[in-house]
């Protein structure tokens, strides 16, 4: 092999070598999480035909289950007042239904949202929040940023949420849906985690879809 030719090679290696520095250097540091089963649970109404043993539609909240900590009843308006909050932990809190349903006041269609809970200001007031998934797709959201980066989540619909005490102290989150006795439709659905309660009325639209 020449001398020209071993210089080349020698060049060739020591550029891609120094070349590659700082384009390793520009990379943006990252964390990696996951990878482990995370406790999750689920809540749901369901209506099942007998006549032809087949579903006739669900509304379902699934959620990860943060356990309540004694600190956070020292730190409670400051954790909470004015702020958003995923209403769960790690992966998103879902709603996904196929029949339309009513929380409160606000009618909810057909569909797939994420929810969090947000608090006014003054901390006088409560909502249950609805959040566009295909859109916080699109913006790489990630539950945690409800929190931090409140003013680009994007928000469909709101409804109030009302602020109760439970009986005994929740140790992990719970969320539950309930019918109202004698009601098929009807009913609440009760977030209770540590001494507090969120309450809001639901009514499902089981009449608005059409039988097959």
């Amino acid at each position: 092999m020449s001398k020209r030719i071993s210089l080349a090679i020698l060049g060739a290696i020591a550029f891609s070598f120094f070349a590659s520095e700082p384009l390793q250097a520009q990379l943006p540091p990252f964390w990696i999480y996951g990878q482990s089963v995370e406790e999750r649970a689920s809540t749901r109404i369901g209506y099942w035909r007998k006549d032809a043993n087949a579903g006739l539609g669900e509304v379902v909240i699934s959620y990860g289950r943060p356990p309540w900590k004694q600190a956070y009843v020292q730190q409670f308006d400051q954790l909470t007042k004015g702020k958003m909050w995923r209403m769960g932990d790690n992966y998103w809190t879902l709603l996904d239904t196929n029949l339309p349903v009513r929380f409160g006041e606000t009618e909810i269609p057909v569909g797939l949202y994420y929810l969090a809970v947000k608090r006014s200001q003054d901390g006088s007031q409560w909502s249950l929040v609805f959040i566009d998934p295909a859109a916080s797709r699109k913006k790489v959201l990630d539950s945690y940023d409800v929190g931090t980066r409140p003013k680009e989540i994007p928000i469909l619909y709101k409804t109030p949420l009302k602020l109760g005490k439970s009986e005994s102290a929740v140790q992990k989150l719970t969320i539950l849906f309930k019918l109202n006795q004698g009601s098929q439709t009807e009913g609440t659905m009760r977030l209770s985690w540590g001494p507090h309660t969120l309450e809001a009325p639901v009514a499902v639209h089981l009449n608005k879809t059409p039988v097959k």
